[in-house]
């Protein structure tokens, strides 16, 4: 269909022939506007519907609409309201403005239980824009669907869109990412695994040897999770099929591999194996076909394929290893010598880490869907010993960091084991240093805020200042700056300036400006009484350069005219000193005064939009992007219960989009903690992970230890993914930029298209290394 504009950008990625497709709306009806509910100028014209969505001034809260185009169930196209056999909806929207603009959709169920998507419309551009309803059906009823309303939440101008063929459509059936877990003790206990938005017709198929089926289950379900619990002693295959029972999608089989059913006189009793850093370890986990298990013998042998890291000189990298029992025991483990393979040097021994994963019980958050409410791995105990509960998972996660003047090669050692005070034997160990070397300093730059009340609640005040250098040296280890976007006094800038001569400080914030706060000419004094004495210290410590001011958070349109006078002041009387926000401008300033006056641009993730990005940066502005309770999938987040990958990604997605700074409101945000965290022999600990309402783990990315900070999963792999970015960094800086794009294309083809998969993350980042230490 023909849109009337001219020059319009197409990006909707090619998809695979649909099983079926049902029209909700394609506005080629005589009268189709009809059906709709409109908040917002509206026509047809060459079958689409053309849009106008207007700024309104002054907008009260509950009291004005949003500029808003809604559609309920018997209305129009939108005949019955189950949407279940579905996988996507579609829809096709075009910016005819200069400008970005920002739509959100909201979908409700009959029950009155609604979920909101974000979607950032470049200028001048023409995008489908499609909604993962396997996603949405954790969140809402799919099988009552009531309305969909596209609006504007204060747009910050009047824009004109068009919108085109709003479509459900169901995919074929499809297996990517199906697994088989298999049972560590060789007793045949399997488990299959599979995933899809909607429901579709199972069949597992289990064979022996001879190809003579052994087992057959059959289920039609969204979410496969079988287990089969084993026969005769032997080797078997699985296979797995799904078939469309809604539409004529057809049939999809994959074989998900073999399996080995040991006599019981040949079963361990204990077994452990190797998970990466990158994916949570849950307290059932069982390892995949082919992982290399450590069984007692093996482990007692001193035999067996070695635990293998690779990383570059001054970074720092881990590994798990997940042991499972079927007694009661009590575990220990301690690296042994780990000594360069062809010269007489060893691995630094203060530089290895060990710990115990712990857990924290969750609840099911009212923020985000979950697949599970319970145990969750994320806090890392500093513990080398630890117990090992029947039929549970405990996970031991090493850590080692090679400082600038390890040489590089390969360092072999091994891991001692030790079960019940009597040392078992041990598992090999092998670390490959590459011949390249990460800065002291970073080149991205992190804004994430350490609350000291939260420190003082915790400890009480003199612990907590007794505490404090212990973390602050914590938190730029994990190579962030120390600071608070929120303080109300200016920071103690010698020991600032004490970080930024070790290369551990880019950026800080010097001072909050509150939109809620006056900014009259007694307001402007008292800033100015607080600045002036700053700023001249900041010249005096060659600081000036890495400080901002931050101010207006996540304000709307209406605050704009007050951000702009108060910036203006700012910058007319510091010329030299940043302004940052996170105002909410998809255009970022480029068609109002705010864009003279605001150097640093923090736009959510999830609206992060590059052509607009791009003519910022040329402007001279820099542009950054910042996460919280939102955005939650499909954009990646590090919430407790999301993939320990995500939080990596993250900074691969940044370096992707040449976004120079992260921010993220909080680190320590623990409201309902009062004492540090304890755990049981077991990593179960009392910690409320609930950190904002109900979402667990938000602005909380490590707990308080009794003796310090306590680092978390999440936090390890920011880090990780902070350093990846500098390997990328480096990357570019040697072999030119489309290289590091092109790798950093492998992990993250769009904001909500990325890898899950930790082994394919691996295999991308291998290439990184090899290509940074390739000789020229």
């Amino acid at each position: 269909m023909k849109i009337g504009l001219v020059a319009l950008l197409w990006a909707s990625a090619a998809v695979a022939e649909p099983a079926a497709v049902q029209v909700l709306e394609d506005f080629e009806r005589a009268g189709a506007l009809a059906a709709w509910e409109l908040d917002v100028g509206a026509s047809i014209e060459e079958g689409v519907a053309l849009l106008r969505y207007r700024r309104r001034r002054g907008w009260q809260l509950w009291r004005d609409p949003w500029p808003s185009l809604r559609l309920g169930r018997g209305e129009g196209l939108f005949g019955g309201g189950d949407w279940s056999a579905y996988d996507r909806l579609e829809f096709t929207v075009a910016n005819a403005e200069a400008v970005a603009a920002l739509l959100k959709l909201r979908l409700d169920d009959a029950g009155g239980t609604r979920a909101t998507r974000l979607f950032a419309l470049p200028p001048q551009s023409r995008q489908t824009y499609r909604v993962d309803l396997g996603l949405l059906g954790r969140e809402i009823d799919l099988g009552r669907m009531a309305l969909m309303d596209l609006y504007m939440s204060h747009p910050v101008r009047d824009y004109a869109l068009t919108l085109d063929d709003i479509v459900l459509v169901a995919e074929k059936p499809d297996l990517t990412g199906a697994e088989l877990l298999d049972d560590p003790f060789g007793g045949g206990r399997i488990r299959v695994r599979s995933r899809r938005g909607r429901n579709l017709l199972y069949r597992v198929e289990i064979r022996d040897d001879l190809g003579q089926p052994i087992a057959d289950h059959v289920e039609q379900a969204q979410q496969l999770d079988w287990t089969w619990a084993g026969g005769e002693p032997g080797r078997y295959r699985v296979a797995l099929s799904a078939t469309d029972l809604a539409w004529d999608g057809g049939t999809a089989s994959a074989e998900l591999g073999a399996f080995v059913a040991l006599p019981e006189a040949r079963r361990p009793t204990l077994a452990a194996w190797r998970e990466p850093t990158t994916r949570k370890v849950m307290r059932d986990a069982q390892p995949r076909p082919g992982q290399p298990i450590y069984s007692e013998r093996v482990i007692g042998s001193e035999e067996g394929e070695p635990l293998r890291l690779e990383m570059a000189r001054n970074e720092v990298e881990g590994v798990q290893i997940a042991f499972r029992s079927t007694r009661s025991i009590a575990l220990s483990l301690q690296v042994e010598e780990l000594r360069h393979q062809t010269l007489e040097v060893g691995f630094p021994t203060e530089n290895i880490e060990l710990f115990q994963v712990g857990y924290v019980f969750t609840r099911r958050p009212k923020e985000y869907a979950v697949d599970h409410a319970g145990w969750w791995p994320d806090p890392l105990l500093p513990r080398a010993q630890w117990r090992v509960r029947p039929e549970e998972c405990q996970v031991a996660w090493l850590s080692l960091a090679a400082d600038v003047g390890v040489a590089p090669g390969v360092y072999s050692g091994r891991l001692g084991v030790w079960v019940d005070d009597a040392r078992l034997g041990s598992i090999p160990l092998e670390v490959r240093v590459y011949d390249a070397e990460l800065p002291v300093a970073t080149t991205v730059r992190t804004a994430f805020s350490l609350y000291q009340d939260m420190l003082d609640q915790v400890y009480g005040p003199e612990r907590a200042r007794k505490l404090r250098r212990r973390y602050l040296d914590f938190i730029v280890a994990h190579r962030l700056n120390i600071d608070h976007l929120y303080r109300r006094q200016i920071p103690d800038l010698d020991e600032l300036a004490d970080y930024a001569r070790q290369g551990r400080l880019n950026a800080f914030n010097l001072r909050y400006l509150d939109a809620r706060e006056k900014y009259d000419r007694e307001g402007l004094s008292r800033l100015v009484a607080e600045l002036d004495p700053a700023v001249e210290r900041l010249r005096e410590l060659d600081l000036i350069d890495r400080a901002y001011i931050y101010g207006f958070d996540e304000v709307e349109v209406d605050e704009f005219d007050k951000m702009e006078r108060v910036f203006a002041f700012i910058k007319a009387r510091y010329p030299e000193l940043k302004t940052a926000t996170t105002a909410r401008d998809p255009g970022l300033g480029l068609d109002h005064k705010l864009g003279e006056v605001v150097d640093i641009w923090v736009p959510l993730s999830a609206v992060y939009e590059r052509q607009t990005a791009a003519l910022a940066r040329q402007r001279g502005d820099e542009v950054w992007w910042y996460i919280c309770v939102s955005p939650t999938h499909p954009h990646a987040n590090w919430f407790v219960e999301y993939p320990a990958l995500e939080a990596r990604l993250l900074w691969w997605m940044a370096y992707q989009r040449g976004i120079e700074g992260f921010l993220y409101y909080a680190m320590n945000r623990w409201p309902d903690q009062q004492m540090p965290l304890s755990a049981d022999a077991y990593g179960r600990s009392r910690w409320n992970p609930a950190s904002y309402g109900t979402a667990n783990g938000d602005g909380a990315l490590f707990y308080a230890g009794v003796d310090g900070p306590i680092t978390s999963i999440r936090l390890e792999n920011v880090r990780d993914g902070i350093e990846d970015y500098e390997l990328l960094v480096l990357l570019a800086t040697k072999a030119g930029a489309a290289k590091a794009q092109e790798l950093s294309a492998r992990l993250a083809r769009s904001a909500t298209d990325y890898s899950r998969d930790p082994v394919e993350f691996a295999r991308v980042r291998r290439a990184l290394l090899e290509a940074v230490a390739a000789k020229p």
